[in-house]
């Protein structure tokens, strides 16, 4: 690629000096006005070395310097058998995590994690994976892997400790609401869950059925999974969390297994491919999608619901949910600065900057047609020159 370089330990060290300079500027004379817009944005290319396909990815760090788009620089390439695909996290500025437990140091460009396993959680400088079968001199159970010393950890067995905790786990990583499918993705011991019922896990205790009757209608799970493998479940503090006794019937249910109605919104029980979620928008709002009808807003404290008009992107940027013609209308600060084919799920934004994949039609199927930026020093779009685009990690300083 044209205007490419490789970065590694030598920007680490040009940083560290370039520091030093304005501390010592700073001692004399008041800190110099500081440049908007100097980020960068992390985002995966497949490459092609052999002619039989997809055999190698990267990682490119696009520069953008008061909204111009800079030459961009390798941060990693390797093999395609280290995915970068969707679910990877940038950590700490300097470390991206994939959900197969890929470890890999953008800043000293490698890889630095040779096990593999499934991701589980963040936590600080520990990356929590089970190895769910046992593999050359690594036993099969829950592990860390820490970012500073670069070692590995066992931690318990399958189910064992906070995080052999199978399903959603609370805000504090000390309790899970689980179903069927979620304890046999974890390896618990049997008997599971029975069909429709929800379990609590807690630490060093007994599990504790929250009652059942729980479900999903949706033919997304297919014959092999379980329905409630759709169930969606969003933690509201460490005490309750909210969920649906049915699609677009949402209640709360309490440790103690009470549960609270909150709305009954219609939904078109004719669509088949249901994939019911819950989740917080950057602005903290509630959204449930993917039931059966229109993303909504919920409002649990007052027992509302609206239909959602703008999808928020964060950092004052949000998308239409109605499209047309050309797809989706975008803003920034309430202000239109256009249309694409594209979705929340596809964004990152930052300050002044929004970066999407975006497809020619609406046609979201494989990897993305292009990735775009806009930026608000220039009030215009920049296209990421690559061949074949895998997927956008995120912003970084």
């Amino acid at each position: 690629m044209n205007g490419t370089r490789v970065f590694g330990l030598a920007a680490c060290g040009l940083a560290v000096v370039a520091a030093s300079v304005v501390s010592a500027q700073q001692a004399v004379a008041p800190p110099p006005r500081q440049v908007t817009g100097e980020v960068s944005l992390l985002v995966v290319e497949n490459l092609q070395t052999t002619g039989w396909g997809v055999d190698r990815q990267r990682i490119l760090r696009v520069k953008f310097k008061n909204g111009i788009m800079q030459p961009s620089e390798v941060g990693w390439e390797g093999p395609w058998d280290i995915y970068l695909g969707l679910g990877a996290q940038f950590v700490q500025n300097r470390y991206v995590v994939t959900t197969e437990m890929s470890v890999i140091d953008v800043v000293a460009g490698k890889s630095i994690n040779p096990r593999s396993g499934k991701l589980i959680a963040v936590d600080g400088d520990e990356i929590a994976y089970r190895v769910d079968t046992a593999y050359r001199d690594v036993q099969a159970g829950v592990y860390t892997f820490n970012l500073k010393t670069h070692t590995n950890r066992k931690v318990g067995g399958h189910g064992e400790g906070k995080y052999g905790l199978p399903g959603k786990r609370s805000p504090r990583g000390t309790k899970s609401v689980a179903n069927d499918w979620d304890e046999i993705d974890a390896g618990v011991p049997k008997p599971y869950a029975t069909s429709g019922e929800l379990m609590l896990y807690r630490v060093g205790e007994p599990r504790r059925s929250l009652g059942k009757s729980f479900s999903v209608q949706s033919e997304a799970a297919g014959q092999t999974f379980s329905a409630l493998s759709l169930l969606p479940i969003l933690w509201l503090g460490d005490s309750h969390f909210l969920t649906q006794a049915k699609n677009g019937e949402l209640i709360t249910v309490s440790l103690d297994g009470t549960r609270t109605p909150v709305v009954k919104i219609p939904w078109d029980n004719k669509q088949r491919f249901n994939w019911p979620n819950l989740e917080r928008e950057p602005g903290g709002r509630l959204i449930y999608s993917g039931y059966g009808g229109p993303a909504v807003v919920i409002d649990v404290k007052n027992r509302k619901w609206e239909k959602r008009k703008w999808a928020d992107l964060g950092h004052g940027f949000d998308m239409s949910e109605i499209k047309d013609k050309d797809g989706f209308l975008l803003r920034h600060n309430g202000r239109e600065i256009g249309r694409v084919w594209s979705s929340p799920w596809h964004t990152k934004t930052t300050d002044g900057y929004v970066a999407l994949e975006a497809w020619r039609d609406d046609f979201f199927v494989g990897g993305s047609q292009e990735q775009r930026v806009w930026s608000a020093a220039t009030g215009r779009w920049s296209t990421l020159q690559m061949k074949s685009p895998e997927c956008i990690i995120g912003w970084t300083k």
